[in-house]
């Protein structure tokens, strides 16, 4: 598959006709949903591709026709480098290349996850997934990076007081306690050696006057 305007160019194989695997390229490319994102930003500046057939092979064994496809499409991936793909394995998304999500494409994320609640199945699952695994040292200072450098808008710290709110935290039992006290041993705190700001202070001092007072 080549674009008209330029010489980069996109290898693939299919083990059905070309006339079919041509009319699927070209219908995904109209509607926008192309799999391949640096085909489809090429369709959107250059228009319709031109589609050239390199190599036949006619095997009415299908699995050997298949493992022959792949093997031809890999030999090509690797001689001629097609800057159009994204996956250098062929039949594999194994290194696949992926596009940076544009802001209109996380604008459109955000909107659709928006007032979307899990169900307690839901929530097991994704527990479930994660038990167990803990992150590395390199990946606890890198999340301690970015956050040191995030600045909340003051709606966002709305949302997330309006979230929080009437949620009931604790007690916990003391097989809780238990098992957080196992989980965070040795492992030290994501804002460790973070200096805090005087703002931030003010309002822990704050807080703690208001619990005195309270308490008293």
């Amino acid at each position: 598959m080549k674009f008209i305007g330029t010489d980069e160019f996109y290898i693939g194989s299919t083990g059905i006709s070309f006339d079919h695997r041509w009319y699927r390229h070209n219908l995904d490319l109209k509607a926008q949903r192309h799999k391949n994102e640096i085909v489809q930003n090429y369709y959107n500046k250059y228009g319709g591709p031109l589609f050239e057939i390199m190599e036949e092979i006619k095997i009415s064994d299908t699995s050997a026709l298949r493992a022959m496809l792949l093997e031809r499409e890999q030999y090509y991936l690797d001689t001629l480098n097609p800057k159009l793909n994204v996956c250098p394995t062929a039949g594999s998304n194994l290194g696949k290349i992926y596009l940076p999500f544009t802001e209109d494409h996380k604008r459109k994320i955000g909107e659709a996850s928006k007032g979307r609640i899990h169900t307690e199945e839901t929530k097991k699952k994704i527990g479930d997934v994660h038990r167990g695994k803990s992150m590395s040292e390199e990946s606890r200072r890198k999340m301690s990076k970015s956050h040191s450098s995030k600045i909340l808008t003051e709606e966002h710290k709305e949302n997330i007081s309006l979230s929080t709110k009437g949620k009931k935290k604790g007690p916990f039992s003391d097989e809780h306690r238990k098992n957080i006290s196992k989980s965070l041993k040795g492992k030290s705190t994501w804002n460790k050696g973070i200096p805090r700001s005087e703002e931030t202070k003010a309002k822990i001092r704050a807080t703690i006057r208001k619990k005195k007072i309270k308490n008293n």
